[in-house]
């Protein structure tokens, strides 16, 4: 069965992938069907079905499958990017921005849904997943099971932040009078066109976050009129919030919330002050090392490692 994926839902993707097999191209490549030949430690690999145990692959396989219908929920980065962090040869039309995964004849996604194999899911990620690398092993799995909705993460989306205070519901009114303030410390403005760069979203996050909590306006220009952004909530709801919990270490508490007008639509990013804290914020880099940011006044900038002591409660 093929399953056609276009441009858009590839971002994520590549990031599940990098979870789940970050240390074996060859072997994610085998998973979902991709033809794949190359070097590892100067040794050539070519993946065949009779390489691994069929029934283990095929429990592994049916969970992927999945996963990838769902990535219909999340921004994407560029094509060209996905392939060359991975290495992956294209199987579909390359100019026309589609790739096609071909999956072995396996329960539907629906029917996997249906019969909620808790104790089989446990069971595949004991296997997927390294049992010594907690955060990369708990995200992954986060990211999955937050769609099987047999977890508690939606109860963030309703709660305050860590002091008591209530999520604040904002309306037109509220939006005008931010739009009547300057950026500052805890005010940034962003127009749409931030949301195809999450490493610069998660650095305003964590910045936000390693001060006093502040709060993100996307769908506002410099001169702060809107710029006519169409809102899609969930879609871009869950984007943020991916980039919150797996660009960010530890993961950043937000609230999102859409405020809608005839200029156009506004999402409003509330980053909270969580108390204690116990660690700065940090975005991940490719290299797998974390880089700290704060705020300075209306500018994000890198901490100073003198800074980072007096981020920790």
């Amino acid at each position: 069965m093929g399953i056609r994926m276009e441009r858009k839902h590839w971002g994520e993707m590549r990031e599940l992938l990098e979870a789940l097999y970050s240390n074996d191209v060859s072997e994610l490549c085998w998973y979902f069907g991709l033809p794949y030949s190359g070097t590892k430690n100067r040794k050539i690999n070519r993946i065949l079905k009779s390489d691994l145990e069929y029934q283990d692959v095929k429990r592994k396989v049916l969970l992927l499958r999945f996963a990838s219908e769902i990535l219909q929920y999340f921004y994407s980065d560029e094509l060209s990017e996905i392939l060359d962090d991975l290495d992956l040869p294209v199987s579909g039309n390359k100019d026309e921005k589609i790739l096609r995964i071909v999956f072995s004849d396996m329960v539907s996604p629906r029917e996997l849904l249906e019969t909620r194999v808790t104790d089989e899911i446990d069971e595949i990620y004991s296997d997927l997943f390294d049992e010594e690398n907690e955060l990369t092993r708990n995200s992954a799995l986060d990211r999955i099971l937050h769609h099987f909705d047999i977890t508690d993460v939606e109860t963030e989306r309703e709660e305050g932040d860590q002091t008591g205070k209530k999520r604040e519901k904002l309306d037109l009114d509220n939006l005008k009078k931010f739009l009547e303030t300057e950026e500052g410390q805890t005010l940034e403005f962003k127009s749409h066109k931030i949301l195809g760069r999450k490493i610069d979203i998660a650095k305003i996050l964590c910045a936000f976050a390693n001060r006093d909590g502040g709060k993100l306006l996307i769908g506002v220009s410099d001169d702060r009129t809107l710029s006519g952004m169409k809102a899609k909530e969930k879609y871009h709801e869950d984007y943020i919030r991916q980039i919150a919990r797996f660009r960010c270490a530890p993961p950043v508490p937000l609230t999102f919330q859409v405020v809608s007008s005839t200029q156009g639509d506004v999402y409003v990013i509330e980053v909270l002050r969580k108390k204690p804290r116990s660690t700065p914020f940090g975005v991940k880099t490719k290299v797998g090392g974390t880089t700290y940011f704060v705020r300075d006044g209306s500018m994000v900038v890198e901490a100073h490692p003198s800074e980072l002591k007096d981020i920790i409660d």
